[in-house]
């Protein structure tokens, strides 16, 4: 009696393995991306954010007053070059200031230039800021 695996066998298991890892690794780097955005965009988007909500308390403007954050010279709101991760980090958004010193609405994006699928949102509004990775 012989003992083993036919050529026949070891072709089927091979080409089930193929099929597998097909449909696996895109989901791998998918999650490898959104990762990357999480670790580093993230953060710069959170203190860019509360950057904005120090400048809304100090300017405290006469009326609402609304900002784009490209006009302004936060400096936890400038595009960076990071290096460390040989990517650049794009920062964009706008919000608005009102009289008593409160953000009612406004938005930062932070997009790392490598990574186009994720981007890391963070919405400021009279509630607090909540930020998340989106697609």
């Amino acid at each position: 009696m012989n003992k083993g695996f036919t050529l026949v066998e070891l072709l089927i298991v091979i080409a089930i393995l193929a099929i597998l890892s097909s449909i696996a690794l895109p989901f791998y780097l998918s999650y490898r991306q959104k990762a990357k955005v999480t670790s580093v965009a993230l953060p710069y988007a959170e203190e860019c954010s509360r950057e904005i909500v120090n400048y809304c308390i100090n300017l405290r403007p006469s009326s609402s007053t609304s900002f784009n954050l490209s006009a302004l010279s936060l400096e936890d709101c400038q595009d960076k070059s990071l290096s460390l991760y040989n990517t650049d980090l794009d920062i964009s958004g706008s919000f608005v200031c009102e009289p008593d010193g409160e953000v009612s609405s406004g938005t930062v994006n932070a997009s790392l230039s490598d990574i186009s699928s994720f981007s890391a949102v963070c919405v400021i509004n009279s509630e607090g800021i909540k930020c998340s990775v989106s697609r």
